[in-house]
């Protein structure tokens, strides 16, 4: 999955990830054009944000062990 699509996965704006990580807007603007590839540490963030918000939405739900088990995932 590349750095575009993670971050419509995540309905993330190009703001909000740079107030996140303090990365310029215009540096994430170029990698969701395709102009730039991001750092690989980028795509690594993006994807431990997804697997937080499978965890929370899973202790939401009442399912403490499943969000065990997605934080255990590779």
């Amino acid at each position: 999955m590349d750095f575009k699509d993670l971050k419509k996965e995540l309905k993330l704006t190009s703001q909000e990830i740079s107030d996140l990580t303090g990365t310029p807007k215009r540096s994430i603007d170029n990698w969701s054009a395709g102009r730039n590839a991001p750092p690989e540490v980028m795509i690594a963030w993006l994807k431990m944000e997804r697997m937080r918000r499978a965890a929370l939405d899973a202790i939401e739900a009442g399912e403490p062990h499943k969000a065990a088990e997605i934080l255990r995932a590779p």
